[in-house]
């Protein structure tokens, strides 16, 4: 199970999601003959995001919400560590934007404010910059020019002090998408 959530992820960073669907489904399948409930939630994760990736949002709505109904805080939460990041923010993060793609708007904000809140209750400053990347994300496609400095500076911030370049990246370029977009000063487009 490991091997196979390994071959996943790998295919995943490197952008091969096709290539990463057959270990997903793997993964869930032998996790159900093992009756490993853990590695059901894993791979149920690891199916949605693929099936995002790849277009197919009621298939990703399905499974990133059954992944995120089989996590529970008490048992799950240390999977940050060994994982990298929270099972159910990572979860969370992909069905928010499965929730726009479909059409939920509103479903899929509240999601990810969810998502936030749940991060801020962990101990672990990776989870909380990627709920916050994904959220900028999604306040970014949704118009929310307003409220997406807030989480922009946030993750900057969190970037800055735990030595996550690519997340103070992420939030310095959505300060920019912000002023630009949703600026209220003459010049802000320009600036």
């Amino acid at each position: 199970l490991p091997a196979l959530n390994g071959l996943y992820s790998y295919h995943m960073v490197r952008g091969q999601c096709d290539a990463a669907a057959d270990p997903a489904q793997a993964l869930l399948r032998v996790a159900r003959e093992r009756g490993d409930a853990m590695y059901q939630m894993i791979g149920h994760r690891a199916v949605g995001a693929v099936a995002f990736h790849l277009g197919e949002p009621v298939t990703a709505r399905e499974h990133l919400q059954q992944a995120i109904a089989l996590y529970d805080r008490e048992r799950h939460a240390q999977l940050a560590v060994t994982l990298g990041i929270d099972h159910k923010v990572i979860a969370s993060n992909f069905l928010s934007l499965t929730l726009f793609v479909l059409g939920e708007r509103g479903a899929a904000l509240a999601c990810q404010r969810e998502n936030l809140a749940h991060a801020e209750t962990l101990d672990h400053a990776h989870s909380r910059a990627q709920a916050l990347v994904f959220g900028c994300v999604l306040l970014a496609l949704c118009d929310e020019w307003q409220e997406l400095p807030e989480w922009a500076e946030r993750v900057v911030l969190l970037g800055q002090q735990h030595g996550f370049p690519l997340m103070e990246g992420g939030g310095r370029f959505f300060l920019g998408a912000a002023r630009a977009f949703g600026g209220t000063q003459p010049g802000d487009l320009e600036a």
